[in-house]
């Protein structure tokens, strides 16, 4: 088990995909307790109303009432969390999507995969560049 206890924020509509990043986090053995909004309304008061900083914000892309550039959007306009990992995830990629949110200040983004072990892979390889950050460059869009 990774040893440095992490604070990570899920942003994600759908159950099921809610379930399947809990227990790839579970798999990957990192130390972290994991807060979920189903929204990115829900997203924002998760945000405020923590009193600890997260170590990381994972967000789904498309999300009814606000999806993730404007809740990327949103999150850099406060100063608290100007420097907060904020990856992006989406079933599809789409170049010009990337470079608003890369624009906007999101750190990365990635194709959520379709099979478990590959998308444990780039749950980790985000993980690692917030944990790691010296020793891990790795490009915007990330892939398992």
């Amino acid at each position: 088990m990774k040893d440095k206890p992490l604070l990570i924020v899920l942003a994600e509509d759908d159950g099921d995909d809610r379930l399947l990043f809990s227990e790839a986090l579970h798999e990957l053995g990192y130390n972290a307790r994991l807060l979920v909004a189903d929204n990115g309304i829900k997203l924002m008061e998760v945000l405020l109303q923590s009193e600890e900083l997260p170590s990381i914000v994972f967000t789904d892309l498309n999300m009814p009432l606000k999806d993730g550039i404007d809740s990327v959007r949103d999150i850099r306009a406060y100063e608290r969390f100007r420097l907060l990992p904020l990856i992006v995830f989406s079933t599809s990629y789409d170049v010009a999507v990337g470079e608003k949110l890369r624009q906007l200040g999101a750190t990365h983004y990635f194709l959520k995969p379709n099979a478990f072990n590959e998308l444990m892979a780039v749950i980790g390889l985000a993980i690692d560049t917030v944990v790691n950050p010296q020793s891990s460059s790795q490009p915007f869009v990330l892939n398992a």
